[in-house]
């Protein structure tokens, strides 16, 4: 039946020109295409045949597309390894800034790059993975892998999904797509508008679960150990931590904290969301701070510096335990990223414009008075002093943003619950 129809043939073109894209890009000097390029090459089916070799039992097959998906999928990982230690357990990553980052990741047994979407990739794929199950995070639906499961007759589960009007699964041209969806076992959704979208459309195997990157955060904060230069740092003073900031965020905060009469002037944290050597070295140098970067920080250093640069990846989430206020970068650009991890701690949520109308939880907390978008530095200025100077209202801001996150919480047991029922179903039938 997919053969039959007009997207499919549209999407395996589009499946051969992708890669020869992405291959022309990196060799232009683009790192990110370079990385997404040298990282499917022959080693990656060398890598995926020898780490299956050392997995003599079932397998489950997590994919995230990058770092983002990766902690949404972290903690149903770690919940199924608990559940089911003699599984192996094999991550992919379609981005680099995923799979570089969490290549060394102790909970799976295989990390590595997803090969490029197309029938020959799928079948060589599980001829070596060989699943008994697949597992799918947030807007993860690649159509020749997802056929090839259904036709295997292996179980795949999306988790953490949220859909919107506008894809192309809800247009009349979207029957492939459609039927993609379809080889889903079991489809949880962050929400009930979600759902309804799917019911819409008639697809079975849906109901809500939630987002699991409630979970998660709610793990880092219970579980964060303490840091003394950052502790250091922040003295007696207040602290506002920019975390995943681009060139736009950092500009937009610090000429806003600049702004502030001195005496309620806080110092800055900054982790950006790319380490590049010339926005480093711009943030050493910006006119009005005495800056340091966390890498050559000593206590003495510390305590006269009033902007501080985390020039690492791996330390935000626990960072945020150490701010008053938060700004969370991306809105500006791309799309914002995780808010959650700052609001966990109990503090209010600050983020630019107007990239955030699609995340649910900026638009929840923004509502609920938890979060606050400014899109000028006069904004920023304004709603960072009113925070700063009304302890009351900073206070029951932080408490809408704690209270929201743990009102979310749950995903993951609900998640596993399906997978318990999926399991038990095929093993009867492999009996």
């Amino acid at each position: 039946m997919a053969k039959t129809s007009t997207g499919y043939w549209v999407y395996r073109a589009f499946s051969r020109v992708y890669p020869a894209a992405i291959k022309l890009v990196a060799g232009a000097g683009h790192q990110k295409a370079k990385a997404w390029v040298d990282g499917r090459d022959n080693e990656l089916w060398q890598q995926l045949e020898r780490g299956r070799s050392t997995l003599p039992g079932r397998v489950a097959w997590f994919h995230a597309a990058s770092l983002g998906e990766f902690e949404q999928a972290r903690p149903v990982i770690e919940a199924f390894k608990e559940q089911y230690p003699t599984w192996g357990i094999v991550l992919t990553f379609f981005s680099p800034s995923g799979y570089l980052i969490r290549k060394n990741y102790t909970g799976a047994d295989v990390v590595t790059y997803l090969p490029s979407d197309s029938p020959e990739n799928s079948v060589r794929f599980l001829d070596v993975v060989r699943p008994d199950l697949a597992l799918f995070v947030k807007y993860e639906f690649w159509p020749f892998y997802l056929l090839e499961l259904r036709d295997r007759g292996i179980p795949a589960i999306s988790f953490s999904a949220i859909f919107r009007p506008n894809q192309i699964f809800f247009k009349p041209w979207g029957r492939f797509m459609r039927l993609v969806l379809s080889s889903f076992s079991l489809i949880y959704t962050q929400d009930e508008a979600s759902a309804r979208l799917l019911r819409r459309i008639q697809m079975p195997h849906t109901e809500v679960a939630g987002d699991t990157r409630f979970d998660r955060v709610i793990q880092i904060a219970e579980s964060v150990g303490k840091l003394p230069l950052i502790n250091t740092f922040r003295g007696d003073g207040k602290v506002l931590v920019l975390g995943s900031a681009w060139p736009m965020d950092v500009k937009v905060v610090l000429e806003a904290i600049l702004a502030l009469p001195l005496e309620i002037r806080p110092k800055v944290i900054v982790a950006p969301h790319e380490l590049t050597p010339d926005h480093l070295t711009e943030l050493d140098n910006w006119p009005g701070y005495q800056s340091l970067r966390y890498s050559a920080a000593l206590p003495e250093t510390a305590t006269t510096a009033n902007l501080m640069i985390i020039d690492n990846i791996g330390m935000l989430s626990s960072i945020y335990k150490y701010a008053d206020i938060a700004w969370v970068g991306g809105a500006f650009g791309s799309g914002l990223h995780n808010i959650l991890e700052a609001a966990v701690y109990g503090i209010p949520v600050l983020f630019g414009k107007p990239k955030f109308r699609k995340f649910k939880e900026a638009t929840d907390l923004l509502r609920q008075g938890g979060a606050f978008s400014c899109g000028t530095v006069a904004q920023a200025t304004s709603q960072v002093g009113s925070l700063l100077t009304d302890k009351v209202a900073c206070k029951a801001a932080g408490e809408v943003a704690s209270a929201y996150c743990q009102k979310h919480a749950g995903a993951t047991e609900i998640v596993m619950s399906g997978l318990h029922r999926v399991i038990g179903v095929r093993q009867i039938a492999d009996q």
